[in-house]
């Protein structure tokens, strides 16, 4: 990890839903994202890692409020009375790529329509040549086509370069993915994978990656979160994690994967 101070640090942040907050779902989790890293958060459905990410952002659904903690970036406290300052940085300082492109992208409008309202949204005026750059960065060279395509006519890949054009548009320090690969098949995985590890490496972004497979967390990120029922089983670099997991749900995880993808790839990557 680096000596640099954390860019996002996440300390005893607990999530809970009800009326009476009785029924927790996310438990005093701590999380660091330094400048330039890829954090894993690992765990299988209902782990409470997508919930930890909301309240992360301020995107928690109705019902659900934080009951404990901080989330700091840059310093600045993001779940302080009024939370002006996370409206402020989200969608700027820090994006979301989602799950599921089809959800995200509106099916009525082309896909630079949708990158120019986003910036308008913003108060600012994105180019065409802006947008065209904005494409080729995320690998897509036939940029008119895509920029003027809906998203019922793009690739499930191509949809999904398309959303994280639309993040980097604002030139975020962090991008936050969830789950961004589980909608696509393996050689498609591979390559949003490696475009989001270039994104790191060339533009100095930083990555929480969140996702249920263990074998991808080994492969491309330098640290990793386990989460189970809510809360933060066991962290560290990813490839000790993933060798020598001390937890037994973590030993599970390895396990699981060992079929799948022919054993752990801890540090291959990187």
């Amino acid at each position: 990890m680096s000596a640099d101070p954390p860019l996002l640090e996440v300390r005893d942040l607990s999530v809970a839903f009800g009326a009476d907050r009785s029924r927790e779902v996310v438990s005093h989790v701590d999380l660091d994202l330094a400048p330039g890293e890829i954090l894993g958060i690992v765990g299988a459905s209902g782990s409470g890692k997508t919930t930890t990410l909301r309240a992360i952002l301020g995107h928690l659904p109705r019902g659900a409020a934080v009951t404990s903690g901080s989330v700091r970036f840059e310093g600045t406290d993001l779940l302080g009375p009024g939370s002006a300052e996370l409206r402020r940085i989200r969608g700027r300082r820090i994006a979301m790529i989602v799950q599921n492109p089809a959800s995200a992208l509106n099916p009525l409008r082309t896909a630079g329509d949708q990158m120019r309202r986003l910036a308008r949204d913003r108060g600012e005026r994105l180019e065409r040549d802006a947008m065209r750059e904005l494409m080729r960065m995320v690998g897509i060279a036939d940029a008119d086509r895509v920029l003027a395509a809906y998203p019922h006519e793009l690739s499930g890949g191509m949809a999904q370069r398309v959303l994280i054009a639309l993040a980097l548009a604002a030139q975020p320090r962090v991008i936050v993915a969830d789950e961004p690969t589980s909608a696509l098949d393996v050689t498609i995985q591979a390559q949003i994978m490696e475009l989001l590890r270039t994104l790191v490496d060339e533009r100095g972004v930083s990555l929480v990656f969140v996702t249920h497979d263990i074998a991808l967390v080994g492969e491309y990120c330098e640290r990793v979160a386990v989460m189970n029922r809510g809360a933060v089983v066991e962290q560290g670099a990813s490839d000790e994690v993933i060798y020598a997991p001390r937890h037994e749900y973590t030993r599970g995880l390895v396990e699981a994967a060992r079929p799948l993808r022919g054993g752990s790839r801890a540090g291959a990557g990187r």
